[in-house]
């Protein structure tokens, strides 16, 4: 797997967000690892949930 560093917008970003955006990436890389690459249609759906909490 080609891992792509983290680029930051070009316009506003809040900093605080980086060390939580650099986290949600590394777990991203640790999901798609255990599941052989085989997360998007499972990763779609659980996002789906969150949005309505």
């Amino acid at each position: 797997m080609k891992q792509i560093p983290f680029e930051r917008p070009s316009e506003h970003y809040d900093e605080r967000l980086y060390p939580i955006d650099e986290q949600i990436c590394s777990l991203l890389k640790q999901r798609k690892d255990i599941s052989n690459d085989n997360v998007k249609g499972q990763l779609q759906h659980l996002v789906k949930e969150m949005e309505n909490d």
